[in-house]
């Protein structure tokens, strides 16, 4: 049996105010993820951590992007975003 390391998994929570609209009508968290994950590495790394059942979850790829700024020019790498969705009787948000 492989054991996984699942704080490369999940490397932080991706909050805007748009995100946080939508999580208190959809039961729904934001996760930034590691690239090389694939769904079932995320689902079992959410339900082993906090415990909590996975209803679905829906994973989409930021695309790299320049941002300018007077004489620089920023890149913003590209990075994997998960929505995890969960039961309404589930969900905690505190806790998380």
């Amino acid at each position: 049996m492989k054991i996984f390391n699942f704080n490369n998994i999940l490397i932080k929570q991706h909050l805007t105010e748009k995100l946080s609209f939508i999580s208190k009508f959809n039961n729904v968290i934001v996760w930034k993820v590691n690239k090389n994950c694939n769904k079932f590495k995320i689902i079992q790394a959410i339900e082993i951590i906090y415990n909590i059942k996975v209803n679905k979850i829906r994973t989409l790829i930021v695309k790299e992007v320049i941002k300018n700024k007077k004489s620089k020019k920023n890149k913003i790498k590209i990075w994997k975003k998960a929505y995890i969705y969960f039961k309404k009787n589930n969900l905690k948000i505190n806790n998380i």
